[in-house]
C-alpha cells in the first residue's frame, strides 16, 4: 500500500512531467513553423513529398530509413501544412527521446533534469538550416532514438528496472514491438540498442547494495539482447523483401582494407563538426569538469554517496560501448562513405555524451543540494518556451510561408505559368521546386506536379494514371543532369521547355 507521505511527492513529480511535456509541446511549435524550414533541402522535402504523393515503408530510392513521420502525417494533403505537423512530430519526438534516454540511464529521481538540460542545449545552440540536424525530418535518429528508448524499459531493464520483476507478456510484446519500430525507422539504431541492453544488468549497481542477484540481472540482459537481435533479425527480413520489389541500391559495409581509411575520416569529419559549436561545446565541458571533480570529492569523502554513482559510473560505460559500436558501425559503410563520412551520422555519439554530461550534472546537484533539485528542475523545464522563442522566433506559420516564398516563389510560380507536368534536374534543386510548386498548386485546387531526378523510381509508375493532358517537362538552364533523368524514365520524346533555377547548391 501506498503510504500518504508518497502522495505529495508523487503529484509533484507527475505535475512537473506534465510541465515539460507542455513545455516541449511549445518548443516543437516553435520549431515547426521556423524560418529556419525555408532553406529545407531535398532530403527534408522528400518526407512530404512521400505523405501527400505516394507513401512508402522506407525512404524513396532506399530500403531503409522507414517512413514514420509520413504515415502519422499521411491524411494531410496540404504539402505546407504537411510539412508543419511533420517539423513537429520529429522535433517533439526528438525532445522526448531526450527525456526517455535520462530516464533509462538515471532513472526516476534525475531524468526530468537532465532531459530538461539536454533539451536546452538543443535549443540554446539550433543549426544554420536544416539539413543534417537531429530534429530534422530529413534525419532519422530522433524518432528511432525515441522509439528505442520508450521501448527498452518495457524490456525490463533500465535504471527504473532493477528490482528483477518478472516482465508482463503484453509489456514485453509492446517494449519488441518499439524496438522492431525503432530499427524500421533505423536500422543502424541497433548499434546503440545492444550495448545497451546486454550491459543494463550493471545500472543497478552491486548486489551488495541491495539488488537483485547478478544471474538473474545477466539474465533479464541476455534476454533483452536476444530480443534487440530478433527485432534486428525481422527488419532485415523487411528490407530484403522491399530490395527485391523496388531494386534498391545495396550499400553494405566496405572491404577490410579501407576501414582504417574509412575510420579516420569520419572521426575528423565527427571532430570538425564538434568544434564548429564552440560555445555548446564550452558548456557541456564545463558541466563534465565541474561534475566529474564534485562526484570524485564524494567518492573519496562520503561513503554514502557511493551506491549513487556506481550505477552512473555503469551508465557512463554504457556510453563509451554504445558510442564506439556507432563509430565502427557507421566508419565502415559504404553508403557512410559515399557521403564523405559526414560527422552527422554519429549523431547518436553526441546524443548519449551530451546525456551522460547532463545527468552527471543533474545527479552531483541532487547529492550536493539535496531537494534543491526539484527547484532546479522547474527551472530548467520552464526555461525551455523562452529559450525556444529566442533560438525560432515567435511561432508564426506566415513566417515559414514568407521564407519558402523567399527562397521558391518566383521560380515556382514560372513553372506552373508554363504549364509543366514534371520538373527534371539535379536532385537538391528539383525536390524543393516540386515542393513549393506544389504547395501553390493545392492552394489553386491544381493536381500536384512530379519530380523527375534521383529518388523518383518510388512514382514513376504512378505518372501515366494521374497527370492529365499533354505532358510537359521543365528542366532549369544549365543543369547537365536533366537528360541522364529524362532519358532513365524514358521521357525523352515529351515536351521540354527551360527556364531559369535556383543557385544554391542543397
Amino acid at each position: 500500500m501506498m503510504s500518504t507521505a508518497a502522495c505529495p511527492a508523487d503529484k509533484s513529480s507527475t505535475a512537473r512531467a506534465v510541465l515539460a511535456v507542455a513545455a516541449v509541446g511549445f518548443a516543437s511549435w516553435a520549431y515547426a513553423v521556423s524560418p529556419l524550414h525555408g532553406l529545407s533541402s531535398g532530403d527534408e522535402l522528400v518526407p512530404v513529398l512521400a505523405s501527400t504523393q505516394h507513401l512508402s515503408l522506407f525512404y524513396w530510392g532506399a530500403d531503409r530509413f522507414g517512413m514514420l513521420l509520413p504515415l502519422l502525417a499521411h491524411g494531410i494533403r496540404d504539402p505546407f501544412l504537411n510539412l508543419v505537423v511533420q517539423n513537429f512530430l520529429s522535433a517533439f519526438l526528438a525532445f522526448s527521446s531526450f527525456f526517455a534516454a535520462c530516464r533509462f540511464f538515471f532513472g526516476k529521481t534525475d531524468w526530468l533534469a537532465a532531459g530538461a538540460a539536454m533539451t536546452l542545449v538543443a535549443l540554446l545552440w539550433p543549426p544554420l538550416e536544416p539539413r543534417g540536424d537531429y530534429l530534422s525530418i530529413g534525419q532519422s535518429f530522433a524518432p528511432s532514438a525515441a522509439l528505442l528508448f520508450a521501448g527498452l524499459p518495457l524490456l525490463g531493464i533500465g535504471r527504473d528496472n532493477t528490482a528483477g520483476e518478472p516482465v508482463q507478456p503484453v509489456r514485453m510484446l509492446a517494449g519488441l514491438g518499439l524496438v522492431c519500430g525503432s530499427f524500421w525507422v533505423n536500422l543502424a539504431m541497433f548499434f546503440t540498442a545492444l550495448p545497451l541492453a546486454l550491459g543494463s544488468c550493471f545500472l543497478g549497481g552491486t548486489p551488495a547494495q541491495g539488488g537483485p542477484e547478478w544471474g538473474r540481472r545477466v539474465r533479464r540482459s541476455l534476454w533483452a539482447g536476444g530480443l534487440t537481435v530478433l527485432a534486428l533479425a525481422v527488419n532485415m527480413l523487411l528490407m530484403r523483401i522491399f530490395a527485391a520489389r523496388y531494386a534498391t541500391a545495396d550499400y553494405g559495409y566496405l572491404p577490410l582494407p579501407l576501414w582504417p581509411e574509412a575510420l579516420a575520416a569520419i572521426a575528423a569529419r565527427f571532430v570538425a563538426l564538434f568544434y564548429s559549436n564552440p560555445g555548446r561545446n564550452a558548456v557541456l565541458a564545463g558541466l563534465a569538469l565541474a561534475s566529474g571533480a564534485a562526484l570524485f570529492r564524494l567518492w573519496r569523502k562520503t561513503a554514502s554517496s557511493r551506491p549513487e554513482i556506481v550505477p552512473f559510473l555503469a551508465a557512463a560505460c554504457l556510453v563509451v560501448a554504445a558510442s564506439l559500436a556507432n563509430y565502427l558501425g557507421y566508419g565502415t559503410n559504404a553508403w557512410v562513405r559515399i557521403n564523405h563520412s559526414e560527422g552527422r551520422y554519429l549523431s547518436m555519439v553526441q546524443f548519449l555524451a551530451t546525456g551522460l554530461v547532463c545527468g552527471a550534472a543533474a545527479m552531483t546537484f541532487r547529492l550536493v543540494l539535496g531537494n534543491r533539485l526539484k527547484i532546479l528542475t522547474i527551472s530548467l523545464v520552464v526555461l525551455i518556451a523562452p529559450v525556444s522563442v529566442g533560438s525560432y522566433g515567435l511561432p508564426s506559420p506566415a513566417r515559414l510561408e514568407e521564407a519558402l516564398d523567399r527562397r521558391l516563389g518566383v521560380y515556382a510560380t514560372r513553372i506552373l505559368e508554363l504549364g509543366c507536368t514534371h520538373v527534371a534536374g539535379n536532385y537538391w534543386k528539383v525536390w524543393p521546386l516540386i515542393f513549393h510548386a506544389n504547395v501553390l498548386r493545392h492552394g489553386q485546387g491544381g493536381r500536384p506536379l512530379w519530380g523527375v531526378s534521383y529518388r523518383s523510381e518510388n512514382t514513376a509508375d504512378l505518372w501515366a494514371e494521374r497527370v492529365a493532358g499533354p505532358w510537359r517537362v521543365c528542366t532549369l538552364r544549365g543543369d547537365a543532369e536533366a537528360n541522364a533523368y529524362l532519358e532513365q524514365f524514358e521521357l525523352r520524346e515529351i515536351e521540354r521547355v527551360e527556364m531559369d533555377g535556383p543557385h544554391f547548391a542543397h
